[in-house]
């Protein structure tokens, strides 16, 4: 008989709150109290995810960013899908005294903010007596590498989500930042072997404590199929056109440049490129328009006509209406540890085009309608994206649900009690 210590309560730890960790967090969550654990996501004060209905046993706390004691009556856990009290109009501001707010930015006074945030949390979640911290992101801002020395010397139990390895932007400071986070972390979750195994060739001491875990679907997003038609009149795409969609953060990883080459091959003239998101990190962005460089290199192309543009992030229902509208998804990453996006592909039955990078193909192999790239150059575009498009109109879009691997409620049940066993 197992003398594992049961999990039955989870504070999970996402500073980010935006709809890429934050979306991850609230699927997490979801699959969790559905195996009857309570889970609480404590998040940033503007988390993107907190209108978002949860289940029973969810909990969404957006109290990080601020001092807990400012916090209690969030920290009461009124459920997220209650609506907030109205609110009286905000009192005029009176400014700080110059003498206050010059000791604010002095850099002694953050770091003794940030040192006393990071105790105040820590001590919360002791007293709470959660069974299990899960951290889902190394840049915890004010709360630092403290976070999890302390957790570990006060026997909390933290888990961490390796979503990747190392930034996609790496420096040496993010490298002694994840090294020690996985160091102190008493067990570490990866999302496929491709990342284990990177994981290891980094950090080869975490080899015993790395558990590989699917990132499931999402059931976040709502399903509109009525919006492809709506959404097909508003951006001038023909009923039977193909259209092929690249959305997201669009920064160099992801490789957008040889899409827009690949989309020159006349087996495209009648489909129609969709590009969904913003530009960063490149240094020929355009100043004013967060599409400006993909749009300048579309024209210098000649393919403008077949291209649409769509700012983003939008809200949730807007991109669901994007996702019903489009038949294939394109991820020609140069470099990956694992794709919420492609996840995001599998659940709205898209035909996913994509590199192996990240362990996609891992994913793939078990999704029906994909396309594994040889490489990620425009040549292997053309090749693959013709390949979609031939296969198209033979296969129907995989249904919602069918796909058990990839259900919250069967990951978290399989991963639960081998983290139980690990943890002892």
């Amino acid at each position: 008989m197992s003398s594992a210590r049961p999990i039955r309560t989870v504070a999970i730890i996402e500073p980010l709150g935006d709809w890429g960790i934050g979306t991850y967090s609230y699927e997490l969550a979801e699959g969790l109290a559905a195996n009857g654990i309570r889970a609480d996501v404590y998040t940033a004060e503007q988390a993107a995810v907190r209108a978002l209905p949860v289940s029973p046993g969810h909990r969404t706390l957006p109290v990080l960013g601020t001092m807990l004691y400012k916090q209690r009556s969030a920290l009461e856990g009124r459920p997220s899908t209650q609506a907030s009290p109205a609110s009286p109009p905000p009192a005029p501001e009176v400014p700080a005294p110059a003498g206050r707010a010059a000791a604010r930015r002095h850099p002694f006074y953050r770091a003794a903010r940030n040192f006393l945030a990071s105790a105040e949390l820590v001590l919360h979640l002791k007293r709470r007596g959660y069974d299990l911290i899960w951290t889902q992101w190394p840049d915890t801002s004010e709360y630092g590498l403290r976070f999890w020395h302390w957790c570990r010397r006060l026997g909390l139990p933290v888990v961490h989500t390796v979503h990747n390895v190392l930034p996609h932007e790496d420096s040496p400071r993010s490298q002694r930042t994840c090294r020690a986070i996985y160091r102190n972390a008493a067990a570490l979750v990866v999302h496929s072997e491709y990342s284990r195994q990177e994981l290891l060739r980094f950090c080869p001491e975490v080899a015993y404590k790395t558990l590989v875990s699917w990132h499931g679907a999402y059931t976040l997003y709502p399903r509109r199929p009525g919006a492809r038609a709506l959404l097909r009149r508003e951006l001038n795409i023909g009923e039977d056109q193909p259209a092929l969609l690249f959305f997201g953060g669009i920064r160099p990883y992801k490789n957008i440049d040889a899409v827009l080459h690949a989309f020159r091959d006349d087996r495209f003239r009648d489909a129609v490129l969709i590009v969904s998101g913003e530009e960063a990190r490149y240094p020929d962005l355009v100043p004013g328009d967060r599409l400006g460089r993909s749009k300048r290199i579309a024209r210098e192309l000649g393919i403008c006509d077949r291209v649409r543009f769509l700012y983003g992030p939008s809200p949730i229902e807007q991109f669901a209406q994007v996702l019903e509208t489009a038949d294939v998804l394109l991820l020609p990453y140069l470099k990956s540890y694992g794709s919420g996006a492609l996840m995001i592909g599998l659940t709205f039955g898209l035909h996913i085009v994509a590199t192996p990078t990240g362990g996609m193909d891992e994913y793939l192999r078990r999704y029906p309608r994909s396309t594994i790239l040889a490489g990620a150059s425009s040549d292997d575009l053309v090749r693959g994206m013709a390949d979609a498009l031939t296969r198209l109109c033979s296969e129907p879009r995989v249904a919602p649900g069918t796909l058990v691997e990839f259900d919250w409620r069967h990951i978290t049940g399989n991963l639960v009690p081998r983290l139980q066993e690990m943890l002892g």
